[in-house]
């Protein structure tokens, strides 16, 4: 999961501002922009919370899940939802580098490609250590305890 919040932070530089190459510093500034988390970290972090409250009672994760994504969401508003979702809630992994350097949305890609980088090879320290520094407390808290309920990728 963290894999997610690294590749979201990475891309967020490119989503308006797509790259066609794959030589480029993770997290360096960008146009005077600063990587960030995006919606997709929010929501990745909201998966999380939902996981580290409801993982032993299946029947209660969708329910579980959809109070955490609104709480977040509403913690988070400025965080780049689509219309339709803000309505609801009123290693230099080559896997990264391929996503941003794809165009597009770049930050979902990459959280996607991170996500399944992570959860495949795990995530270097400091590239977590990055996305992490990226994270406001209440942020790195969901992080600190879904990693340690459930363990850090790749460990």
């Amino acid at each position: 999961m963290t894999g997610a919040t690294v590749g979201d932070i990475a891309g967020s530089l490119y989503e308006f501002h797509n790259i066609k190459t794959r030589d480029f510093t993770l997290f360096a500034d960008y146009h005077g922009r600063r990587a960030r988390p995006t919606d997709d970290s929010v929501m990745t972090l909201a998966v999380m919370q939902t996981l580290l409250d409801a993982a032993d009672n299946l029947p209660a994760l969708p329910a579980a899940a959809a109070r955490r994504m609104q709480e977040f969401g509403r913690r988070y508003p400025y965080a780049g939802y689509g219309g339709s979702f803000r309505r609801r809630i009123a290693s230099e992994e080559p896997a990264i580098r391929n996503a941003v350097s794809s165009g597009g949305d770049s930050d979902t890609i990459a959280a996607i490609a991170g996500g399944v980088a992570g959860a495949r090879w795990g995530v270097p320290d400091n590239l977590r250590a990055e996305a992490l520094a990226r994270l406001d407390a209440f942020q790195r808290e969901t992080v600190k305890d879904f990693e340690c309920r459930f363990g850090r990728e790749g460990s």
